[in-house]
């Protein structure tokens, strides 16, 4: 190998070659040293951005609170670790490698320049032998051709003057190159043997100059081996060393990849859970008991100085106006609702009551002379177990204490309202959506009790009698105005979804428990019913558990509890109901969880919170449902019973 080197570089061609390789080689290893420092200086800024991206996460992880901050907990984590992994190649890449490759760089252009420099003087020793001998060379040729001219020209003498004495005081004559006619024989005679002596010496001159030349260049030759060996030796530590530091740099790549494929399985490893994450958030938020802010009645006479009579006149206007308000709420509706089953004239075409076109298998309504009314209601109201049916096709009346129910018409679909359900089986006419605004019952039979109660104590004050007693007095606080008007709040306590009133059946629990993620007080239904040749299946969503009893086949079962069976809200395929009239039902209002647009012609569109009279349930997961006279098709696990 050292041969093939050496043979590649010969002579000044060679070594001007030789030259400009170890040049570009040094050039070389300095640029890739000044890339790696760039790749470090890059990795370390990395490094430090992901550090303070981490600590970023880190804080946003405590905002928020269960698996999601455990989730971004863990992401700042992670983000320190590789921010680490990456420190640790820029200090590789900078200490193992780019500056080392730095020093061996410089150290071989010292001993570069070190070789070149004695190189340098062999080549001009042997540059200047050259020239030496190249000067007696053409001196040698020239004294050669003068003495040839002289002999030609006394060759071309005449014979008799060819003996011509010699004309000794012309030393001269014989060094010009010309002879002019006139010079005598012997002149010519003497140049010849002046130039003869003088190419002698030249002779001797060119002798040695020309073996010099030759020495100096076997000396060249020998420096120059010298040199190719030392920088082969050069090159060879030059790219071993370079393959050395590669081989560092592939290390601490696979060590950085261990690092990051640990990152990965840990950040594959984060579980979040919203459910759970959105209850541990409402209960860290909710530090304080929510409560239920009533705006109540002040009146004049409560805190102010003024006329016993006019006094005692507001009180007792006052108090017969509340109590006339308490009455009224608290006064049965069943003619209301008579009213309006007889308002309705809308009808429901046979289609959407028998087998649809699509395959849906949907209830048909009995042709019995009797009928069923189901009352679906938002509030939790009072269930008496203890119905009796009658004959004539009406029902009951209940024990209602909510207060008076209010008719609307379905004018604005973004309207919370309260659905209930008329189905008279027989009748010609079906009433198929009635809106009755139930959520605000109770709250005014609130009001009017509690400003009842604050009216009632201030006249018993006054007349010095047994103050009134209230289950909500604690709650009732007052505030005052800068003008000093009054201002009276009562805050009840806010019950939540799984708040079961002492008064529901337990169907109501089973609701509340189901459904744990809605804020709103659940539904508690009341059933009216009638006597009928074969009870039709409950309103879709309720199942009647199966009850083992003693008594005849035609005993009504009116103390049997009501389970619902609640639709799913997730956001996957549609789950069937597994229940046994899951296809069979009486029509039924639901709600719609989600905004859904039709994406068939035969589908249904309708926006969050829209009311969808469903009409039947199908076996693949979808409902056929009626919204503003449009009849369609839409997604179960859209909407929530009402």
């Amino acid at each position: 190998m050292a041969e093939e080197f050496r043979d590649g570089f010969l002579g000044d061609a060679g070594y001007d070659i030789l030259k400009k390789l170890m040049k570009s080689n040094n050039d070389f290893t300095f640029d890739v040293a000044k890339v790696l420092q760039e790749r470090s200086d890059a990795e370390m800024l990395y490094a430090r951005a992901l550090r303070k991206n981490g600590e970023s996460l880190e804080k946003l992880a405590s905002r928020t609170v269960g698996s999601l901050k455990l989730a971004l907990t863990t992401l700042a984590t992670q983000a320190g670790k590789e921010s680490d992994a990456r420190t640790i190649i820029a200090d590789v890449l900078i200490k193992d490698i780019s500056i080392p490759m730095k020093n061996r760089a410089d150290k071989q252009l010292k001993e570069k320049k070190t070789i070149e420099d004695t190189l340098n003087a062999k080549f001009k020793e042997w540059n200047t032998k050259k020239e030496t001998d190249n000067k007696y060379r053409s001196r040698q040729f020239e004294k050669s051709q003068e003495i040839e001219s002289l002999y030609n020209k006394l060759g071309e003498l005449p014979k008799g003057t060819k003996n011509f004495a010699k004309d000794s005081t012309k030393e001269n004559i014989f060094s010009t190159p010309l002879l002019m006619g006139c010079v005598k024989p012997g002149g010519i005679s003497t140049s010849i043997q002046k130039a003869t002596e003088e190419l002698e010496r030249t002779e001797i001159k060119y002798h040695t100059s020309t073996r010099d030349v030759e020495l100096a260049r076997q000396a060249c030759d020998a420096e120059m081996c010298r040199g190719c060996d030392q920088m082969q030796k050069m090159e060879l530590e030059r790219i071993t060393e370079m393959a050395n530091f590669i081989q560092i740099y592939a290390n601490s790549i696979q060590s950085f990849s261990d690092t990051m494929y640990q990152v990965s399985s840990d950040l594959l490893s984060i579980k979040i859970n919203p459910e759970d994450d959105i209850i541990t958030e409402v209960r860290s938020y909710s530090k304080k008991k929510a409560e239920t802010e009533i705006l109540l009645y002040d009146i004049y006479a409560e805190t102010n100085p003024m006329n016993d009579e006019r006094r005692i006149s507001s009180f007792e206007r006052w108090i017969d106006l509340l109590k006339n308000d308490i009455k009224v709420q608290k006064q049965p509706n069943n003619a209301g609702i008579s009213a309006l089953i007889k308002a309705s004239t809308n009808k429901i075409d046979e289609d959407e009551l028998d087998i649809s076109s699509d395959g849906a298998m949907c209830s048909t309504p009995s042709h019995s002379k009797t009928g069923t009314i189901y009352i679906v209601f938002a509030l939790p109201i009072n269930v008496n177990s203890d119905h009796r049916h009658s004959r004539d096709g009406s029902s009951s009346s209940s024990n209602d204490d909510d207060g008076a129910m209010r008719r609307s018409k379905h004018k604005n679909r973004d309207e919370k309202k309260t659905e209930v359900l008329f189905h008279i089986s027989g009748a010609e006419k079906v009433v198929s959506e009635v809106f009755l605004d139930r959520r605000g019952a109770r709250f005014l039979q609130i009001l009017y009790e509690a400003s009842l109660y604050k009216i009632e104590t201030a006249y018993s004050q006054f007349k010095n009698l047994t103050e009134p007693s209230y289950e909500y007095s604690n709650y009732i606080t007052r505030t005052s105005n800068d003008k000093g008007t009054p201002t009276t709040f009562i805050r009840i306590p806010f019950q939540p979804s799984t708040y079961t009133p002492p008064s529901a059946p337990p169907a109501t629990k089973y609701f509340a428990e189901a459904m744990p993620m809605f804020t709103e007080q659940m539904p508690q239904l009341r059933l009216h019913s009638v006597q009928t040749h074969e009870p039709p299946p409950p309103p879709i969503g309720f199942r009647q558990p199966r009850m083992e009893h003693t008594g005849p086949d035609n005993e009504p079962e009116a103390s049997a509890p009501l389970y619902p069976d609640i639709m799913t809200t997730s956001a996957g395929p549609p789950q069937q109901y597994q229940h046994r009239h899951q296809h069979k039902h009486e029509h039924q209002l639901v709600r719609a969880l989600h905004p859904y647009k039709a994406r068939e012609s035969d589908e249904l569109s309708f926006e969050k919170g829209d009311i969808i009279l469903l009409l039947c349930t199908r076996r693949d997961g979808w409902c056929k449902g009626r919204i503003e006279g449009i009849t369609g098709l839409f997604p179960a696990n859209h909407v929530e019973n009402v």
